[in-house]
């Protein structure tokens, strides 16, 4: 177990990729939040270990820059488990990544949005 304390950042991220060609998904094989993006551990200690997201790390990896907020590593392919950063991840700010989301049709609003379907607001089941 020793051996995996030695190991850099980009080591470990590189164990937990399933790299096809640079035009394909690159699935992450590590541990998922329960949303379905991938995660690691970084840091060292039990004060300085976080998890990070999967998409970020694999964006630093790529580009040596580590986005912070308000910041953020879209996705170009809409799949939460890719860390493609040659084709498939970009950075912009979550107002790009919510406009990315709406353009795209992955935005609940109307009878899809959580309110409505758990009859949380009046106001929705009026307007249906």
């Amino acid at each position: 177990m020793k051996w995996k304390q030695n190991r850099t950042l980009t080591e470990r991220f590189w164990d937990l990729v399933d790299r096809r060609a640079d035009n394909e998904c690159w699935p992450w094989l590590g541990s998922h939040y329960n949303n379905g993006y991938g995660h690691m551990y970084v840091g060292t200690g039990r004060t300085n270990r976080r998890t990070v997201p999967a998409h970020k790390v694999a964006y630093w990896v790529g580009f040596g820059e580590w986005l912070e907020a308000p910041i953020v590593t879209r996705h170009t392919c809409d799949n939460r488990d890719c860390v493609n950063f040659v084709n498939h991840l970009i950075k912009g700010s979550k107002k790009d990544n919510m406009q990315d989301a709406v353009e795209r049709g992955r935005m609940p609003h109307g009878k899809n949005h959580y309110a409505f379907k758990h009859g949380k607001y009046s106001k929705y089941k009026e307007a249906a």
